[in-house]
């Protein structure tokens, strides 16, 4: 349930952020990260596998919350690099609060409803490791076969540049990347 509400979601989300050219592979690789996220948690015999399937759900409706938000003043999409301009929101309170449309709380709204269904009791089904491992792995596989073939085809940067998932995956490796180039100067200078 919460998969099909966090699709619903990266629709939205490819709606605001106005996704033209490659919407299918935009939205396709999304999917595929969903999907691998919550078989990886549901399928596991672990009796928290609901408390972290609403955990995924609540970041990832976080971080798109932010983005859509961002993306609504700036016209693009936040970077990593900007959770140390987070002391500066008081500042900016009277844009940020423009910025709470109706459109954009969508993505938080829906938060307190999916707690209570993910506390509901359920029977845990368990399953053996050829499941549990298997159809994670055969959806990695996909969408690794699938970046391939857009890097070879040369889209993996358009694709991914306004894609959720892969889009803040690149940021996070730029900004450690980063960091770690200024630490091997700072260590080389001494």
């Amino acid at each position: 349930m919460l998969s099909l509400l966090l699709t619903l979601k990266i629709l939205l989300f490819m709606h605001i952020t106005r996704v033209k050219h490659n919407r299918a592979l935009v939205f396709l690789i999304s999917l595929l990260v969903i999907l691998f996220c919550y078989s990886l948690i549901y399928l596991r015999n672990s009796r928290k596998k609901y408390s972290l399937g609403f955990l995924f759900y609540a970041a990832v409706s976080l971080i798109i919350f932010v983005d859509v938000v961002y993306y609504s003043y700036f016209n693009a999409l936040p970077s990593i690099r900007m959770v140390k301009q987070i002391g500066q929101v008081p500042a900016v309170g009277d844009s940020v609060k423009t910025l709470l449309s109706f459109r954009n709380l969508l993505f938080l709204l829906d938060l307190p409803l999916a707690f209570l269904y993910s506390r509901r009791k359920r029977s845990t089904r368990r399953f053996n490791r050829y499941i549990s491992w298997g159809i994670p792995g055969g959806i990695a596989l996909t969408l690794v076969v699938l970046l391939a073939i857009l890097s070879r085809l040369g889209l993996f940067g358009p694709v991914t540049n306004q894609e959720l998932f892969t889009y803040h995956a690149k940021d996070i490796k730029k900004a450690i990347m980063k960091e770690n180039i200024g630490d091997i100067e700072t260590l080389t200078v001494k």
